[in-house]
Formats: C-alpha cells, sequence, structure tokens
C-alpha cells in the first residue's frame, strides 16, 4: 500500500504552494515550472484522494483538508531544516567527540601533551582515548585515530608515518655500582641481568648499531614482562637492565634516575604511524585534531631514531 512517505518531494511541493499563496511564487522558490509544481500537488491530491487547494482564476486558498496537512508538512520541513543545520554544525564546528586508540605504553608521552593542547585551543572538544595493544577496528568501533607502531597497509585507510620510536638501554645508578658492566662494549650484555620481554621473544635480540657496526645481542634475565610501563618500574626498583622507548624514560634519565647506557649506539625500532579512515573524513574537528597532533609530532624529533 502507498503511502505519503513515497511522495516527500510532492508534500514538499504542497508547502512551498501553501506558504507561498501561489503555484508562480512557490514554482520560481523551487525552481521547477508552474506546470511541474502542479503535477506533483495533483499527484498528492490523488494518493490523498482530498483536494488541498481552492483554485480561482485569481487565487488559491486551502480547503480544510488543506490545512490540517499544513500542520504535518510544517513539522517535517522544520524537522528537515534542524536536521540540515545539526549536519552543517557537526562538520564545520570545533565541538563533539573525538575518539583515539594506542598502545598502552604511548599514552603517558602523548595524552598529557594533546590534551592540553586541545583543550587551548578547542575547550568545546570531547576527547576519548583508548590505550590497549588490542588493534581497533576504527570504522566498526567508530575511532578517529589510532597510533599504530607497524606498517599499515590497508588501502581503506591513511597512515601519516611519524617516524621510528626511539629505544634506549637503561639501570640505575645503584645497579650500575653493585654490578661489574663494561660501558663500552655491548656485547657484554648477554652475560647480565636483563629485563626481558614475556611475550614476543624476538624482541629479547636487542639490535644495536653505530655506524657501519651492527650487533644483535641476545639477552637473558630472571624477570620477563610484557608491559614497557612496568619494565621501567622494575628496572628502577634495580631488578636489572632494561630496553625501552626513550619518551617514556626522558624525565627519569634527566634528573638522574636512570643512566643511558651505550648512548653512542642507536637501537633498531618500531615504525610509527598515525592511521585514520580514508573516506568520509571531511569534518572540520578531525582535520584540525590530525594537524595538531602532526604539528606536536613535529616537535618530538628527540623521541625518534
Amino acid at each position: 500500500m502507498e503511502t505519503i512517505n513515497s511522495y516527500l518531494p510532492e508534500l514538499m511541493a504542497f508547502h512551498q504552494v501553501a506558504k507561498s499563496g501561489g503555484f508562480t511564487q512557490a514554482a520560481e522558490k523551487l525552481g521547477l515550472s508552474k506546470s511541474q509544481l502542479s503535477k506533483q500537488v495533483a499527484k498528492l491530491e490523488t494518493l490523498l484522494k482530498a483536494q488541498l487547494f481552492h483554485r480561482t482564476t485569481r487565487k488559491i486558498s486551502l480547503t480544510e483538508e488543506g490545512k490540517h496537512l499544513l500542520q504535518y508538512s510544517e513539522n517535517i520541513v522544520n524537522l528537515s531544516r534542524e536536521a540540515a543545520e545539526s549536519m552543517k554544525a557537526l562538520v564545520t564546528e570545533e565541538k563533539g567527540l573525538i575518539r583515539i586508540t594506542a598502545p598502552s605504553s604511548l599514552g603517558d608521552w602523548f595524552a598529557p601533551e594533546i590534551l592540553e593542547l586541545f583543550r587551548e585551543k578547542f575547550p568545546g572538544l570531547k576527547v576519548e582515548i583508548d590505550l590497549s595493544n588490542t588493534k581497533r577496528n576504527l570504522i566498526e568501533e567508530n575511532y578517529d585515530f589510532a597510533f599504530r607502531a607497524m606498517d599499515e597497509t590497508n588501502s581503506d585507510f591513511i597512515a601519516r608515518f611519524l617516524g621510528h620510536i626511539k629505544d634506549v638501554v637503561i639501570a640505575t645508578p645503584a645497579y650500575l655500582k653493585k654490578n661489574k658492566i663494561d660501558l663500552t662494549d655491548p656485547t657484554n650484555l648477554k652475560f647480565k641481568n636483563c629485563l626481558i620481554h614475556s611475550h614476543i621473544r624476538a624482541w629479547n635480540q636487542w639490535k644495536l648499531q653505530k655506524g657501519s657496526r651492527d650487533l644483535v645481542v641476545d639477552v637473558q634475565g630472571s624477570y620477563a614482562c610484557s608491559s614497557y610501563a612496568t619494565t621501567r618500574l622494575l628496572c628502577l626498583k634495580g631488578l636489572g637492565i632494561a630496553r625501552v622507548p626513550y619518551y617514556l624514560v626522558k624525565e627519569d634519565l634527566e634528573k638522574g634516575r636512570l643512566v643511558h647506557l651505550y648512548s653512542d649506539y642507536s637501537i633498531a625500532t618500531h615504525p610509527l604511524y598515525l592511521v585514520y579512515p580514508g573516506k568520509g573524513y571531511n569534518m572540520r574537528k578531525q582535520k584540525l585534531v590530525k594537524d595538531i597532533i602532526m604539528e606536536w609530532m613535529k616537535g618530538q624529533k628527540v623521541m625518534f631514531a
């Protein structure tokens, strides 16, 4: 059975005629010919089995049925206008919700400073950050951005390369004083008690580079953990030598709580990307957030190898 839902253009035509007081004025506003407009109104009258206008050669006026229908068309037009204005605000204004996902160890580094920038520049913006080592589905789970410490090859997304994360080998001053360690030769690490990774054994091969010299050191130790943040805490307790991202221990090194070992060597690291959907990415708030993140990352060169 046909309903008025299938005749929304005709309903809008009726509404414009009723509000304009005539077919000629309504046709001009809608960009239609007078005959096209008349056909649309006639089609609606046929569907409703009701006459909507009294027509004379000089003017038109609403019938009782027409006045009744106008109340409903007024609501539909107002809702349509509100929806358009709401969508315009959503696309053009600097407020709403932004959802970001990132590996858990990255949160302490970027979240406080980036959120502070968002607060200063876009006080109406709400931000939700998921810190998890689970790879979230940006589309299905409605995330706007993801920090990914891996190569991103999915053609549905744009991946902006940020740099290779800089890792450092560290220990406490007390640990170095208590344990004899050759600070000139990293291969000595294979004989020392290192804090190792509990899940990914390949990460217990520490790869260091100095000029043309490449070293691969198979480390071992009494304590294993899958979290960089916890590895840092274990290291601060003097339980061994650790390899962690520089961003995680920068303050510890500056304040002397930890010592950077073999600082003349660089360490092979993960590539870091900012990933976001490649389609439907046209909201002003998303573009502004992306620009802030990218600009902040440019100032973090010391954190990258």
